[in-house]
């Protein structure tokens, strides 16, 4: 397999691992509302197979 090298985006060194801080350190904004949009959806997948559930009585 090739190796591309991309001059805008080189591969990360230990160096670079060592420096990274987590996203919501970074970004606590964004994080903040990633995490509120994965909780909302989860939510709604509950809520929904809830509602499709084979037991539950048609209309």
């Amino acid at each position: 397999m090739t190796r591309m090298h991309d001059k805008e985006n080189p591969e990360w060194t230990e160096k670079d691992f060592k420096k990274a801080r987590p996203a919501p350190e970074v970004l606590p904004k964004l994080a903040k509302k990633v995490r509120q949009k994965a909780q909302a959806k989860s939510q709604t997948i509950v809520r929904r197979r809830r509602e499709n559930r084979v037991d539950k009585p048609h209309k």
